[in-house]
């Protein structure tokens, strides 16, 4: 699979963010609000982008800054949720705001992406456990190098999907490079209705030969609505702060991090190259 790369240099910031979450929005009020991207129900970008444009204007990088523009903007009858993601010199922010979310609670949550913390080759079943027992978003199939792992053997390893009742243990399918090399397992989404925007599934993984290889995870399919307010926010900051390939990616990684769940690196810099924003 193609990896990330940080050859292509761009004018403007770039740096190296850490994973931060849950952190209070107060604490950073200063930061300078580089893009502000909104996601309403629907399908009313004019509205999006006018909030955007009121966010901007405002300046407002802090929790009650933003509910103070969306109230403006949106009315107090605005059910929800509407996603705000603000792109600040610090890294990416994210607050869900009306009733709507959270249950009627919202959050203030700072995320910030850690570059090269999503593998699909695992060497080691401490690694695969943490990855498998984590949410994560997928975009396009995965491919998994399970080679050093006791237990996974083509054929041995199966996969089952515990939200469909009735549902049977199936081998994953394996595909071997040309050339030769580790066999990859591949974890390909299951179809998707055409307006379908995500499919939520939790996965078992199991190895018929070495029981301690089992595990499951809930994985997040992203259909084509999804998918497209990613591309559309990379091609937003892509313009906005002209970023090199592996920041960019990271600045995306956060994002996806903040409402679908973790992506896998690997997948997500596939989707970005084709839509020709990272090399």
């Amino acid at each position: 699979m193609d990896q990330p790369t940080n050859e292509k240099r761009r004018t403007g910031p770039g740096q190296v963010l850490l994973l931060m979450a849950g952190l209070c929005w107060g604490a950073q009020a200063s930061a300078q609000l580089k893009a502000a991207r909104v996601e309403l129900p629907g399908d009313d970008r004019k509205q999006e982008l006018a909030v955007e444009q009121r966010l901007m204007h405002a300046g407002a990088v802090d929790a009650e800054g933003v509910r103070k523009v969306l109230l403006k903007e949106l009315g107090s009858d605005f059910h929800g949720p509407a996603h705000v993601t603000l792109v600040t010199a610090d890294g990416i922010r994210s607050l869900p705001f009306g009733p709507a979310a959270d249950d009627g609670r919202t959050r203030d949550v700072a995320i910030l992406a850690v570059r090269g913390q999503s593998t699909m080759q695992f060497y080691h079943l401490d690694e695969f456990h943490v990855f498998w027992r984590d949410t994560i978003a997928v975009f396009d199939t995965l491919a998994m190098v399970l080679a050093r792992l006791p237990g996974a053997q083509p054929g041995a390893v199966v996969l089952e999907d515990l939200g469909m009742p009735g549902s049977m243990a199936t081998p994953m399918p394996v595909h071997t490079p040309e050339g030769g090399g580790a066999p990859r397992f591949l974890l390909v989404p299951p179809p998707q209705d055409d307006g379908e925007e995500r499919m939520e599934r939790r996965l078992a993984v199991r190895s018929l030969r070495n029981a301690a290889m089992n595990d499951s995870a809930l994985f997040v399919f992203l259909g084509a609505g999804p998918r497209q307010r990613v591309v559309e926010f990379a091609t937003l900051i892509d313009r906005t702060l002209g970023l090199s390939d592996s920041d960019l990616t990271a600045h995306v990684e956060a994002y996806v991090r903040a409402w679908y769940g973790r992506p896998v690196l690997e997948d997500l810099h596939r989707l970005l190259r084709a839509e020709k924003l990272v090399d």
